[in-house]
């Protein structure tokens, strides 16, 4: 695959992280230094939006990250849904306190960011699970083996 300049910029700015390299590398073949992993957190899903944005031409290529990981299975099936919560997490992000109060006090408020934190959570839980990894005693112990009994 060519290598393009608009790769170059991004892989020498400070916007990277592990999951956006990652996904870079499963795209173009680019080898990189980190142990790949699936984005954390938002300001995961933002660095690997902002990528993507820098380099539109790789979007059209997502479905190769699975093909190379399959963890990422989870996160590229709704891929859309995290940058749209991604993109109103920054708008709300940007309100002035005030605002963002005002609108925590509507009936049913959910913030963004705890929108995207809860469908994180389910993200990261698939994606342990396409890893081989189970759920041993408690939410918050994962191995990498089946547990003896359901």
């Amino acid at each position: 695959m060519e290598v393009k300049k608009e790769w170059l910029d991004w892989l020498a700015s400070s916007d990277t992280g592990t999951s956006s390299k990652t996904m870079f590398s499963a795209i173009t073949g680019t080898p990189i230094s980190e142990r790949p992993d699936v984005p954390g957190d938002i300001a995961d899903i933002g660095r690997c939006v902002r990528m993507l944005r820098k380099c539109p031409d790789l979007r059209d290529k997502l479905h190769m990250v699975i093909d190379k990981h399959k963890e990422w299975m989870p996160f590229i099936d709704c891929w859309k849904e995290l940058e749209k919560l991604y993109d109103e997490c920054r708008i709300f992000e940007a309100l002035l306190p005030a605002e963002q109060n005002k609108m925590k006090k509507r009936k049913h408020f959910t913030s963004p960011n705890e929108q995207a934190w809860n469908l994180m959570e389910q993200l990261n839980v698939a994606s342990r699970y396409l890893r081989g990894m189970r759920i041993q005693n408690d939410h918050h112990s994962w191995k990498n083996q089946p547990p003896t009994s359901y």
